[in-house]
């Protein structure tokens, strides 16, 4: 499974390299960015709209445990 992005930096030959997420609602894939087609593989903007059908508010994160998100600070024993 992929973790993180792999689109391509609009302008760079750079991997995005970003977290991925998938829209709960249509099941598109893809990561976040902060202004459109930044990113090849750009899923969302920055304000969690679903680039793929609109829906905003509807996304997870893939493989939480994987980038570092192991629990909230609620249920952190430490």
């Amino acid at each position: 499974m992929t973790i993180r992005c792999d689109g391509a930096r609009n302008g760079f030959s750079l991997r995005c390299n970003a977290s991925l997420y998938r829209c709960t609602h249509c099941g598109a894939t893809g990561c976040t960015q902060n202004k459109p087609g930044i990113c090849s593989s750009q899923g969302f903007e920055v304000n969690e709209k679903c680039v793929k059908c609109g829906t905003v508010g509807q996304r997870e994160l893939l493989a939480p445990e994987k980038v570092g998100f192991f629990s909230t600070l609620m249920h952190d024993p430490n």
